[in-house]
């Protein structure tokens, strides 16, 4: 919560309300294997828009970090729900999950050559 009252100002509204539902949302706990892939494919929807954000040319450098910060704490708790979802068999679920990972991880790929050696 407190990462986002920092970059309030750089967010848009559309993004501000979705990572507010995702502070909403009681943390990491879960009842059932739905309930915590719900919580995990809100977060995912939130990072999707970080990500598009943080990879526009036009984001002020300035408000990256600010960024990088709200995204390490939905990488975390995305961890969590993963190892909490292990006994998910469910193919639909899964590919979503594995879909949302991946994009994530792509989504942090330096975009130039000198970048991608270090």
């Amino acid at each position: 919560q407190l990462a986002l009252d920092h970059a309030k100002g750089c967010l848009p509204g559309h993004v501000q309300g979705k990572l507010q539902d995702i502070c909403n949302m009681g943390g990491t706990g879960f009842n059932n294997l739905d309930e915590g892939h719900g919580k995990f494919m809100k977060i995912s929807s939130g990072r999707d828009e970080l990500l598009a954000i943080l990879n526009n040319k036009g984001t002020d450098p300035s408000v990256i970090k600010q960024l990088l910060v709200i995204d390490y704490t939905l990488e975390t708790q995305q961890s969590v729900l993963v190892q909490g979802l292990t006994s998910e068999t469910r193919l639909p679920q899964l590919c979503g999950q594995l879909r949302a990972l991946l994009t994530a991880l792509v989504g942090h790929l330096p975009q130039e050559d000198e970048l991608q050696a270090l």
